[in-house]
């Protein structure tokens, strides 16, 4: 399968102020025995991390995030 180039025509406004995103279509996401299909998500550019958004967080029955640390239960 051939890559697509990233294209950041949208932008998001952060903690830091606004950056350039690029809207992209996720095939799927496995966190452990949990899997998500054809998720909507964006890449930030510039950022070195990676980030759940909301639009994977609202799919499970609940998360916590305490002491730096998140807890999901699905």
């Amino acid at each position: 399968m051939k890559q697509k180039e990233l294209i950041f025509e949208a932008r998001a406004e952060t903690a830091n102020g606004a950056v350039k995103a690029a809207p992209v279509r996720l095939h799927e996401i496995r966190l452990g025995g949990f899997l998500v299909r054809d998720l909507s998500a964006v890449v930030i550019e510039g950022l070195d991390v990676s980030l759940l958004g909301m639009g994977l967080l609202r799919r499970f029955q609940s998360f916590e995030m305490r002491s730096g640390k998140v807890t999901i239960a699905w």
